[in-house]
């Protein structure tokens, strides 16, 4: 996983790939699904910039490379070779691509093992391209080379298919073209300069098309990183209704997916769940209802109320029902 970049069109004041989505830095994501497919001590994450941070951020789990230099994702690569060997299989990806599904990386992998290719990549075919490398192919409709934006010429820029940053790579026939990549206006090594070089020598190179752009774009701008958010949102709210809870105005309600929500409850517009709040069966929650870190009991009725740090007795009332007794409502324990 390469995550040494600094970020700069990124300015969170955090490493770049300790930057929140939805509550959760975003290189959190993707390792989780990574750790689907590996085990937390076959997965290398290279760091460079703060690079303390971002390992005391991940813990001791993973394995660690130090890129001193933060000069491309292809000079990345390349000084992890010490630590992968001659003959490494690897899948390559960036930590700014928190939204990637494990199905997409189960089809390339798959792809990989079965074509044996040198080089099988995740290209997409949706969205706009800006900003992204543009994938050129020939007439037979086959990778040739992939070509970085402020390297293109007017022609490839109108090209919409763009590489998203996933390889699968035989290392083995392939370290010799990453220690002769070129170094681009910017001073940086391009990884996808590779695919290029391996084309001229011969070497195979296969593609896996993905067509929803959200799920493999890179987190580089504000903007980015709104689109991300927007993105994890509307899928928690899917997995909430599919799992039995009901959503009133679901375009208005955020539920970070940290957060259990109990089968049969009600949430309603204005609503953010957040933390490590855990929500029983049978409540409603909401109009205009903020928790943080809370426990909620089994029908409870909740709304007006900003709440941080709380367990809650089942069937709270939140404000209490009108014309109980006055006061703090019952039922509320700091956790």
């Amino acid at each position: 996983m390469l995550a040494a970049g600094r970020g700069t069109r990124l300015p969170s004041g955090l490493p770049k790939v300790l930057t929140p989505v939805a509550g959760r830095p975003m290189i959190c994501y993707l390792l989780d699904t990574l750790e689907g497919f590996f085990q937390p001590s076959d997965i290398t994450v290279v760091v460079g910039h703060r690079a303390d941070e971002v390992r005391a951020a991940l813990g001791d789990r993973y394995r660690y490379v130090y890129q001193a230099e933060q000069l491309g994702t292809g000079h990345a690569l390349a000084v992890c070779r010490p630590f992968l060997g001659p003959r490494a299989e690897v899948l390559v990806i960036g930590g700014d691509t928190p939204l990637v599904r494990a199905e997409t990386l189960r089809r390339l992998l798959d792809l990989h093992a079965e074509r044996e290719p040198d080089i099988s990549l995740v290209t997409c075919a949706g969205g706009n391209p800006a900003g992204m490398g543009r994938v050129i192919r020939d007439a037979m409709g086959r990778v040739r080379r992939v070509v970085e934006e402020r390297e293109a010429t007017p022609d490839e820029l109108r090209v919409a298919e763009w590489n998203a940053g996933i390889y699968a790579l035989h290392l083995e026939s392939l370290w010799e073209g990453l220690g002769s990549l070129p170094r681009a206006r910017n001073g940086e090594y391009y990884l996808t300069d590779l695919v290029g070089w391996a084309v001229g020598q011969g070497l195979r190179v296969e593609s896996l098309t993905v067509f929803d752009p959200d799920e493999v774009q890179g987190i580089n701008t504000p903007a980015d990183l709104l689109r991300a958010e927007a993105s994890v949102f509307r899928r928690v709210r899917a997995e909430l209704m599919g799992a039995g809870v009901q959503l009133a105005g679901a375009e208005s309600i955020w539920v970070e997916p940290s957060v259990l929500v109990e089968p049969g409850t009600l949430l309603l517009p204005l609503t953010y769940l957040g933390g490590r709040t855990r929500v029983g069966a049978g409540c409603r929650i909401g109009p205009r209802a903020v928790l943080i870190d809370c426990e909620v009991g089994a029908g409870s009725i909740i709304r007006d109320v900003t709440l941080e740090g709380c367990h809650l007795d089942p069937a709270s009332r939140i404000p209490p029902d009108p014309g109980g007794p006055g006061g703090p409502p019952a039922g509320i324990l700091p956790l």
